[in-house]
């Protein structure tokens, strides 16, 4: 009788759905290492990006104010990304930044700033 409980179990436990880590797992499982991971992502990103950008054409041939799109289609990314990061980190220490992060995102403003300001 408890053999059958414990088998029930079994089947009940391999029944419910798999955490958001089934896919990292899974190509694990494959063989693959963190850095094979990351160049999937890479490449996968690129393939978005270039998707975007193909879909973004006709969008900036119809409406001529390109700036505006582009505001647009960073603000609602932005958006996006806040909040999933609202709902996804729990902590306040989540939110702070370290020195050389700091840096980095400073770094980065003001070569964004150089780079798209008219000389």
């Amino acid at each position: 009788m408890s053999e059958d409980f414990a088998a029930q179990n079994d089947i009940g436990a391999r029944a419910q759905p798999e955490g958001p880590g089934w896919l990292i797992s899974s190509l694990f499982a494959l063989g693959l290492k963190p850095w094979h991971i990351g160049v999937l992502c890479l490449i996968a990103n690129c393939m978005c990006m270039a998707a975007f950008l193909v879909i973004q054409a006709p969008v900036l041939a119809k409406y001529p104010a390109n700036i505006s799109v582009m505001v647009f289609s960073y603000f609602f990314g932005a958006a996006l990304t806040v909040s999933k990061a609202l709902l996804t980190m729990n902590e306040s220490t989540d939110w702070s930044l370290t020195h050389p992060e700091i840096f980095a995102v400073l770094y980065a403003a003001m070569l964004h700033l150089l780079l798209t300001t008219d000389c």
